[in-house]
């Protein structure tokens, strides 16, 4: 606005959209999580599809390595695709296709970390996860160009989300997972970062 339409900064203001924190009643964890931790993600299955399956092998890279952790994942879409991929990565028994959920902000109150999708992200989801203290597991290429995710839930101050490079991810989802405290220091940070409390 400043650049293109010549907008004074001093006329500027932050006017941030922030998701809607509902009380619909929870439906229950599938009985794999019992004791497990649980990283949520989910959406539209279009947005973890890509040439690589890169997401698809990060989620992949989490499970074999922490046979404690299940990932859920509520959306929708062409199932048998996202269903071939997981079963050809051998992780369809602990990445758990659920259907859309109204009871989202449940599922956020009970997991432990969220991950963010990937090649597309999820800023709506991003802002669950920030508004519910849950740290964001967030992969972004080197040389990419900015990630969306801080942009959308760093309104009130920046701080660094994304992970550039799969070495840099892995090292965060270990982090995240073999250490409760960082787990909650994160989800704190990136929940001071975000208006609408």
């Amino acid at each position: 606005s400043i650049k293109y339409r010549g907008i004074n900064k001093d006329h500027i203001f932050l006017h941030p959209c922030y998701p809607i924190m509902d009380n619909e009643p929870f439906v229950g964890l599938p009985d794999i999580c019992k004791g497990k931790i649980i990283i949520l993600s989910g959406g539209s299955y279009w947005k973890i599809i890509d040439e690589d399956d890169t997401y698809i092998k990060l989620a992949a890279g989490i499970l074999k390595k922490h046979k404690n952790v299940v990932i859920l994942f509520p959306g929708g879409g062409e199932k048998h695709y996202i269903s071939k991929r997981l079963s050809e990565h051998k992780i369809e028994d602990r990445f758990i296709l659920l259907p859309w959920r109204k009871d989202i902000c449940q599922l956020f109150e009970r997991c432990d970390i969220y991950f963010n999708t990937y090649p597309n992200g999820g800023g709506l989801m991003s802002q669950y996860a920030a508004h519910h203290s849950k740290p964001i597991l967030s992969y972004h290429p080197v040389g990419d160009g900015p990630n969306p995710v801080e942009t959308l839930v760093c309104q009130i101050r920046h701080t660094k989300i994304s992970q550039y490079g799969i070495s840099d991810f892995m090292c965060e989802a270990d982090k995240l997972i073999e250490d409760i405290e960082y787990r909650k220091q994160q989800g704190n940070l990136i929940n001071s970062c975000v208006y609408g409390k």
